[in-house]
């Protein structure tokens, strides 16, 4: 009788084991469908803020939050959160006003994600991270005052904006009026004309067979790296004068980089033009091979052209924003 029941507590055992093994992989899936549905529902982010610059002209930031800057390709303000790691309490969006401006006032108070439930605390510790992160879609015409944020802030950089009071000020080389800048921008703009001759001089004896395509391209671009150089000189005083941040540098330095890249891409496409039209002449290309050249470059030449004048937009709105219409390129 022991024998038997021993037996058939054993197969029972033998059984279960066996049901368990096979069930195993079907929790396990089960399990891990649980964890990656709830863990897309822990990082989805919601719209938690939307108005238009109607109603600010000024974003702030304050307290302990960490803020990516994204553009807006219309007139509104977005603000969107991660809508399962904190307190609904966590972010707080407020408009406030004074005689000269409406402001839109963004505050993170919550340094730890949030959660009661046990999927909750476990995500929050597999996202150690210190301060709830937000997205901000900000319009063109919108400044930034990040003075009150204590977290971080990215793609300042990245995006175009009104103005910003972020970073530290441009240090002074020692107080200089803006006569004297200006005096100080005529001396560099005679060191600017001797480059763009020699860029002038280069560009012929490429198209007159003096010097090879690699020189050229070499020289263009270290006269060009020259040219900007000279500039951020001008815009350094500027930035001096009107106190202005190092990020106002970068902004209106890579406008003027984009400026002259742009300047000098259109020229070259004039200069193979005009190395179309000599080959053509010395019967080195066909008829058929220099109408067929001339349409691509056409393409080209109008692309560059709209490139320019998008460029030289940029460029006249950081001068004008930044630099009190202060023109830095004649």
């Amino acid at each position: 009788m022991l024998k038997h029941t021993m037996l058939v507590g054993g197969m029972i055992t033998v059984l279960g084991f066996a049901g368990f093994v096979l069930c195993l992989p079907f929790a396990v899936k089960n399990v891990n469908q649980i964890v990656t549905s709830y863990r897309e529902e822990f990082d989805k982010t919601e719209l938690f803020y939307e108005t238009t610059t109607e109603d600010i002209n000024q974003i702030r930031f304050f307290g302990d939050v960490n803020v990516r800057l994204r553009q807006s390709e219309d007139d509104k303000v977005r603000v969107f959160r991660v809508s399962k790691r904190m307190p609904d309490d966590s972010l707080r969006v407020l408009r406030t006003q004074d005689a000269e401006r409406s402001y839109l006032n963004i505050t993170g108070n919550t340094e730890k994600y949030g959660g009661s439930g046990v999927l909750d605390r476990v995500f929050s510790l597999m996202n150690d991270q210190t301060f709830e992160e937000i997205t901000v879609y900000i319009p063109k015409t919108v400044e930034i005052n990040a003075s009150g944020l204590g977290g971080d802030l990215f793609g300042l950089l990245q995006v175009e904006y009104l103005n910003s009071y972020t970073g530290a000020l441009v240090e002074p080389e020692g107080y200089l009026t803006l006569e004297e800048i200006r005096q100080n921008h005529l001396a560099i703009e005679q060191s600017m004309a001797q480059y763009e001759y020699d860029l002038e001089t280069l560009g012929q004896r490429y198209a007159g067979g003096q010097t090879d395509q690699e020189s050229y391209r070499e020289g263009l671009k270290e006269q060009t790296g020259n040219i900007a150089y000279e500039l951020e000189k001008v815009v350094r005083m500027l930035a001096s004068h009107y106190q202005l941040t190092e990020q106002h540098v970068t902004l209106i330095m890579d406008s003027v980089r984009a400026y002259i890249d742009c300047k000098y891409q259109y020229k070259d496409i004039l200069l193979r033009r005009q190395m179309a039209q000599q080959s053509f002449a010395e019967q080195a290309l066909s008829e058929e091979e220099y109408t067929e050249e001339l349409q691509g470059l056409e393409t080209e030449e109008q692309a560059a052209l709209q490139a320019l004048e998008e460029a030289q937009a940029k460029l006249a709105r950081y001068e004008s924003i930044y630099l009190d219409g202060f023109d830095l390129i004649a």
